[in-house]
């Protein structure tokens, strides 16, 4: 049961980071998105 309590909250982390990542990069697209040529 402890395994199995250590797994759901790793794979519930990992989503988390997954999402959060996710948003990141529409954030970085959006942007990129208004300003292209500003490196």
């Amino acid at each position: 049961d402890v395994n199995a309590a250590i797994t759901i909250r790793q794979q519930g982390i990992l989503k988390l980071k997954a999402e959060g990542l996710s948003v990141s990069a529409h954030r970085g697209l959006c942007k990129t998105g208004h300003a292209p040529a500003a490196a």
